[in-house]
């Protein structure tokens, strides 16, 4: 991703200023934003200062835990800042002001910007100085080979914590496991898994046993997705049990890995 944003002085102003993780995940949503109107991906069209995201991966990005970035996200939509909508695949996240905070004041900037263009260093192109945008673009160029699927797969590989091989033998597995009907698995396995990681960050913060982490290939040849994580009350107790919704099957118990 290249090109710059704006960020003027007036944010030291913003009501959330001075709560340093909020400053984080805004000015990161910021810049993973869309910069045009109508951008095009995988059939969903992206606005400007929309972005296509998940939990994992913000977490993963900006070094904040699930909660942090939940609760964060619910700090913004309450006070007008973002809008989110979630899918069975996707989480869409639309800044509400993106043009407020990144249209330029022509009368202030047109002279700096004659300047800039009109004057290049020996190091500088005119062409490239200014003119760069931001769209999104893909992680890794392999990634423009791949199917939606595919996609969804390698974004899941990636956030799950746990020792994990390559995508390929990772997904091969998945699709040996679920022969019949591995496509319809794949966009659950996100949803699951920001799920799990929620639950392990309450399960910890409330003093409770917390395993290690399942191989992917473990989780997934036991159809852990299906698994329904226990309700942590305040008070550290359980609601309901660990179960796999398939007549307790593969359910692991809490001296497993999962």
């Amino acid at each position: 991703m290249k090109g710059w944003i704006c960020l003027h002085r007036q944010f030291l102003k913003w009501e959330w200023a001075g709560d340093p993780n909020m400053v984080a995940l805004f000015v990161y949503l910021l810049l993973m934003a869309n910069s045009e109107e109508g951008y095009k991906w995988k059939g969903i069209t992206l606005n400007r200062g929309e972005l296509l995201t998940s939990l994992p991966r913000i977490s993963k990005d900006t070094g904040l835990t699930i909660q942090t970035v939940r609760t964060c996200l619910n700090r913004l939509k309450s006070t007008g800042e973002i809008t989110d909508k979630t899918t069975n695949k996707f989480r869409v996240i639309t800044i509400c002001k993106y043009g407020d905070y990144q249209d330029f004041n022509k009368k202030d900037n047109s002279q700096t910007n004659r300047q800039t263009n009109s004057q290049p260093t020996g190091k500088q192109h005119p062409t490239n100085i200014i003119q760069q945008n931001n769209n999104i673009t893909s992680d890794n160029n392999n990634n423009d080979s791949m199917n939606d699927l595919e996609l969804m797969f390698e974004d899941f590989r990636k956030a799950y914590k746990g020792t994990k091989r390559g995508f390929k033998l990772e997904f091969e597995n998945l699709k040996k496991k679920r022969p019949k009907d591995w496509r319809e698995v794949v966009p659950k396995l996100m949803p699951a898994l920001e799920r799990l990681i929620e639950w392990r960050e309450q399960a910890q913060s409330a003093g409770k046993f917390v395993p290690e982490w399942a191989m992917l290939q473990t989780w997934i040849n036991q159809s852990r997705w299906e698994s329904e994580l226990e309700t942590i009350n305040e008070n550290g107790s359980n609601k309901t049990g660990y179960n796999n919704k398939e007549n307790g099957a593969g359910a692991p118990n809490y001296d497993e890995e999962f």
